[in-house]
């Protein structure tokens, strides 16, 4: 994959310009600077894109516009931008991977739009304002790597447990109790589980160790006690259980 990386502030107009020229171009990594929609209006041209990043830029909506004809984005990252989420102008493509953290204006308005991309595997949407109803518009999509929080609460959990093909779950949610956490018991396929920052306590032990296909188990900054975390380790020995940061 042919791939570039910039810093958003060693990008003036002419070096946008010539950018836009860089036809087989497949993946674009643009981060931080002052760089707004209209100023990357020249990566309209780059038709071959897989992966764009624009990461901590001043762009919303609007930038969305220059890559309706990218048809072959698969992956986009817009981490820290003043996205709302409207995808719209890119209705059809095969976006599989879209990351939003840190958007602080993405919120239930953006699960309604990616719900229309039945290609969407993986969704990083946590440190925005998603909250349970959210999750309900996404449940009809084949996720399988999903990060959320904080404004989650146990109704995204009875949600989530309904989508099978669910592989990774990463929540950061202190309204997540022991509650939502037993829900999550019931995914077949999950492989990963974080449960950081969540008000999970050791009432929460016995169902997450039933889940024997769990490889990685992350329950820090939560009520689970010392006690708690070694049955879960007596439970679960093939699965590695991450130290406390």
């Amino acid at each position: 994959m042919r791939s570039l990386e910039f810093s958003g502030s060693d990008l003036t107009r002419p070096k946008l310009d010539e950018l836009g020229d860089q036809a087989e171009l497949e993946s674009l990594v643009i981060w931080g600077g002052g760089l707004t929609n209209s100023d990357l209006a020249p990566l309209a041209r780059l038709r071959s894109l897989r992966k764009l990043v624009l990461g901590e830029l001043r762009i919303d909506d609007g930038v969305l516009e220059y890559f309706r004809g990218c048809e072959q984005l698969e992956a986009l990252n817009l981490a820290y931008t003043d996205i709302r989420g409207d995808f719209s102008a890119l209705n059809g493509l095969p976006l599989r991977d879209v990351r939003l953290e840190g958007c602080r204006r993405v919120g239930d308005m953006a699960a309604r739009s990616l719900a229309g991309f039945p290609s969407l595997r993986q969704l990083e949407i946590h440190m925005t304002g998603l909250t349970d109803t959210g999750i309900e518009a996404l449940a009809g999509l084949p996720l399988e790597i999903l990060w959320l929080g904080p404004r989650v609460t146990d109704a995204a959990l009875r949600t989530l447990a309904q989508i099978p093909t669910l592989r990774h779950l990463d929540i950061c949610a202190h309204n997540v109790s022991d509650e939502g956490a037993v829900e999550l018991a019931r995914l077949p396929n999950l492989e990963i589980l974080w449960l950081t920052r969540c008000g999970i306590s050791d009432s929460s032990v016995e169902a997450l160790a039933t889940m024997q296909r769990v490889r990685e188990l992350n329950v820090n900054d939560t009520g689970v006690t010392l006690s708690g975390l070694n049955r879960l380790k007596a439970a679960l020995p093939l699965c590695r259980f991450p130290e406390p940061e």
